[in-house]
């Protein structure tokens, strides 16, 4: 068996798997597709075992694909700082999410998050403050919007989510969030630069669908704005203070 020590995970599952690179690179779409129907019957396809039970060599064998599967796709789907779904993965899983709610006819908020002043946490605290303001961001935002929502990490100091709930739930989310971080800020008992969120919102209408992509776009200029809001009032409390 191949040193798997040295080989990437999909080198790792075609060294296993019968038939090699073909089978593994369907193996690993239906994976990130989440068909879990098509991953059991490409496993039994590939193994050989349609309608006869396994031997003990193969129990071995699909354990372990198995295990590997699982790996590859918290890998290719994961941030591995914070936990959240990376861009891929929110982008993958938010899409199929929104398919879902227009089909159940409910509406849903999609947020496009921003960590205020992370570079100056980076150079006056450490990286590892600024690594842990953003997992906080996330533990935030996952209590604020509660169980079922999709949170993702789209790259470096921004996030985004999607919670089902309609337009005029906005006002309460927001709500959520600022006393979550304060909550946050406060535990932290004043040590470090406190954390603190701009958040642009988008409504998901189930009647008048429009793609996820669009809908962050808009999230993110909303958010963006009230960013460079909260810099402009900043800006003018320094200015008053000299």
């Amino acid at each position: 068996m191949p040193g798997f020590a040295s080989l990437s995970l999909s080198e790792e599952l075609a060294a296993l798997v019968p038939g090699g690179g073909v089978y593994a690179e369907q193996l690993y779409q239906a994976v990130l597709d989440g068909d879990e129907e098509r991953v059991h019957a490409l496993l039994a396809a590939v193994l050989g075992v349609n309608g006869r039970l396994l031997l003990e060599r193969q129990h071995a064998q699909l354990d372990i694909i198995e295990s590997l599967l699982g790996s590859m796709r918290r890998v290719a789907l994961f941030d591995v700082l914070t936990g959240a779904y990376n861009r891929r993965g929110f982008l993958h899983v938010g899409a199929r999410m929104l398919e879902g709610l227009q089909r159940q006819r409910r509406g849903a908020l999609v947020l496009y998050v921003d960590v205020d002043d992370i570079k100056r946490v980076n150079d006056t605290d450490g990286h590892g403050a600024g690594d842990r303001q953003l997992r906080d961001a996330v533990a935030v935002l996952e209590r604020a919007a509660g169980p079922g929502a999709l949170l993702g990490r789209l790259g470096g100091d921004e996030f985004a989510a999607i919670v089902s709930g309609r337009p005029e739930d906005h006002g309460a989310l927001l709500e959520r969030i600022q006393y979550e971080v304060t909550a946050c800020n406060t535990c932290a008992g004043g040590h470090g630069l406190p954390l603190s969120l701009s958040v642009g919102t988008a409504v998901f209408d189930p009647l008048q669908p429009v793609p996820l992509a669009a809908l962050l776009e808009q999230a993110d200029r909303l958010m963006y704005g009230e960013k460079t809001g909260k810099s402009h009032r900043s800006l003018q409390v320094r200015m008053h203070s000299l």
